[in-house]
Parts: structure tokens; sequence; C-alpha cells
């Protein structure tokens, strides 16, 4: 690749970050085309989700949620859409006196919207509209997106506490959909991006020096660009088998002496997870930036080794932060800078062992 080209190159992903970005910061929620607005009726008080509980709340104006004795409350109410993926939630709620929030990540004070399937909700996608586990007023707007539209969802409010109380003086749930134009600007964009990201795997596949270690390096794109355009769902997917997995396993292992003597690692490691309560497979995906950005950062290092180390580290930083900012472009999918820090994380490593294997070789220079 030409000193000429390389610049025009990062130029070219530069403007794109930033036309993607300003899009979506400030031009995309004012093309969105509400479908229904402040449709939260009917709410009953259920632990299932069940259509048939007793009590029922016309209105939440001025609810007051309490509980105590670690009983949860949770308040539901079934919509009917019949189009749109998009929900905006407006609210102004007060917290106060929450104890006993800190046992699970996902204790606390929430509102959440579940799809539903098959008369239940389906929690193996993104459903937290907001959640909070400390006193206060909060007043403000969140977001969710879903993959695809479904024809019902379940609006829930959760308090998952041994002690506290909630006042929700207002709440307004609003559901969008996009129109024609915004949809195919917005396709446009992704094929702009995504002939943006071929560029450099094809100049790796056809690069004549160093060919292993170009192809490697193609290849790392393309698994890094994979995992960007995939829809968060599946990940969520997979954690959720996952969680299921591990705590069937737990609960249902026998506690004999010989069955833990036999089977100590495998008991202690089940037992790790569960009791961490930590996200799997969002373990996973983390500890996949750091090694696919290292390994990508290791083939640079040989693959283009007429380039000083400055200039290929200068590169895979880009990269990362692109790789960001074009997940704006994926339904519920966002751009999130720690994920950049993760991967600089994995190029700091690999350059540090770059540098080592310099010096045990006879190579490094200042």
């Amino acid at each position: 690749m030409k000193k000429s080209s390389c610049k025009r190159y990062v130029f070219f992903l530069i403007g794109l970050s930033i036309t993607t970005s300003v899009y979506h910061k400030f031009v995309h929620d004012d093309l969105l085309l509400p479908v229904k607005n402040n449709f939260l009726k009917n709410f009953s008080e259920s632990h299932e989700y069940e259509l048939n509980s007793l009590s029922k709340f016309p209105s939440l104006k001025e609810l007051l949620l309490k509980t105590n004795g670690g009983k949860h409350k949770v308040f539901f109410s079934k919509l009917k859409v019949g189009g749109g993926n998009l929900f905006r939630l407006d609210y102004d709620i007060q917290v106060q006196n929450l104890k006993g929030v800190t046992k699970e990540k996902w204790h606390g004070f929430r509102f959440s919207l579940y799809p539903e399937v098959k008369g239940v909700p389906f929690r193996s996608v993104p459903h937290v509209l907001f959640h909070v586990q400390q006193d206060g007023l909060y007043r403000g707007v969140s977001r969710i997106v879903f993959e695809k539209e479904y024809l019902s969802y379940f609006f829930a409010i959760e308090l998952f506490a041994d002690e506290g109380n909630v006042n929700i003086r207002n709440i307004n749930l609003t559901n969008f959909s996009k129109g024609t134009n915004q949809l195919w600007f917005e396709y446009g964009l992704v094929c702009i991006w995504c002939v943006g990201f071929l560029y450099p795997i094809l100049f790796f596949i056809n690069n004549k020096i160093n060919k292993r270690w170009s192809n490697i390096s193609a290849g790392l794109l393309v698994i890094i660009l994979v995992g960007v355009m995939v829809p968060n769902s599946s990940f969520h997917i997979i954690d959720e088998i996952t969680r299921n997995l591990v705590h069937k396993e737990v609960s249902t292992r026998k506690h004999t002496e010989s069955y833990r003597k036999e089977n100590f690692l495998k008991e202690n490691l089940l037992s790790i997870v569960k009791d961490l309560n930590l996200p799997s497979v969002g373990i996973i995906k983390k500890g996949g930036h750091i090694v696919l950005f290292g390994l990508l950062t290791w083939s640079l290092f040989h693959a283009l080794s007429q380039l000083k180390p400055f200039a290929i580290i200068l590169s895979v930083s880009i990269l990362a932060v692109t790789t960001e900012i074009s997940q704006l472009n994926i339904l519920s999918r966002t751009a999130s800078l720690g994920d950049v820090g993760i991967d600089l994380i994995g190029v700091f490593i690999t350059y540090n062992l770059w540098v080592l294997k310099q010096i045990g070789q006879g190579k490094a220079s200042d």
C-alpha cells in the first residue's frame, strides 16, 4: 500500500466515522416516525407475568411501590404494538431507602421491556430500559431497540430489594419506526462501511511480501469485522444457554464425598461462575477483544515489517476506534470507549512482547 493511498484511506475512515457519529447523535432520532404513544395501561402485580393476576392498576401516576422483608415487587403491562421496534421511555421517579440491592447485579429498581414469545417474556435479548441501585430523584429518557418487530411486549416495573420504595411520578413509553428514506440512508451507510473494511483485507490477500503473515492478517481482520457486524441478540442467546447449563449443572450435581473428590475442579469452577454471577459470554467477548487485536498487531509487525512499529500501532488504534463507531449502524449494538481501551490493551501487550523479542535477537533500536 503506497503512502499516499494509506493517507487517503485513513482520511476516508475518519470522515466516515464523523458522518456516522453526527448522524446517530443529532439526526437519527428526529427522523423517526412515532407509531404509538403513552400506551402504558392496565398494570398487574405478578412475579410470573401471568395475565390473570388479580391486582389491577388503571394508571401508574403517583404510584408508590414498597417492599420489605425481601419480597420483590413486579408490575407489568402487556402491550399490543403492531409495528416499530424502537422504544423511548420518558420517566420521572424518586427512589428511597433501598437496601439489599447489591446481592445480584440485576437487583435494584428497573424498567424492562420484554418481547412476548409463546406467551412469556423473552429474556434472551437486551431488555432493560432503566436500572438503578441508589436512592435519588431520576428524570430522563431511555431508549431500546429490538432487532425485529414483535407483535406484543411485556413492560415491567421491577423492584428487587430487601427494603425500599419508589414513587413513580410520570412515565411515558413511545413506539417508533423508521421511514423508507431513513432506512435507505442507513443501508447505504452500512454498505460504505463494508467497502471501507474490505479494502485492507484485499490488500493483504494480494500482498506478495510476507505472504503467510499477510494472509493471517487478512483472516484476523475478517474475524474482527464479523464480530463487529453480528447482532447483539446472538451473544445474548449464547449467554442464556450457557447460564442455563451452568445453573442446571450446579443445582443438580450430587453432594456426596466421592463425587466431590472425583469432580473437584469442575465443582469449584461451576461454583465460582455461579457465585460471581458474571456474564460468561461478556467475559469471552472482552477477552476476544484483547486476543484478536493483540494477534492482529503481532501479524502486522511481520506482514508490514518495512514500517515502523509506531505506524502499525497507530493503524490498529484507528481500526479499534472505527470498528466501534461502525457498530452504531447495527441494531442493538453500541459504540463503547471501554472496548477501544480493551483493544488497546491487547496492542500494548503485543508491542511489549515484540520489543522483548527484538531485544532477545539483538535487533532492538531506540
